[in-house]
């Protein structure tokens, strides 16, 4: 359902709680009509995290260097 605008442009509300009550009753009854299938989600997707994590490499090796060659006389180009 759409509304009009506010005439005040200031008189808005950023988040429709309506609207989000409305997808959070709609989330709730899906999950209730199909228990199974919204547990097999979840196990699926906190196996696979699991599984990646500890596929995955604990730490990353970063190589950096730091370019502080004197440029005397010239502008920084980053400030005006």
């Amino acid at each position: 359902m759409t509304t009009a605008p506010p005439k005040d442009p200031d008189d808005f509300e950023l988040i429709d709680l309506d609207q989000l009550k409305n997808w959070l009753r709609f989330v709730l009854h899906a999950v209730r009509r199909r228990r199974k299938l919204a547990l097999a989600v979840a196990a699926l997707t906190m196996g696979t995290t699991v599984g990646l994590l500890s596929v995955m490499p604990r730490t990353y090796l970063i190589e950096a260097q730091a370019d502080s060659s004197c440029r005397c006389g010239q502008p920084n180009p980053g400030s005006r």
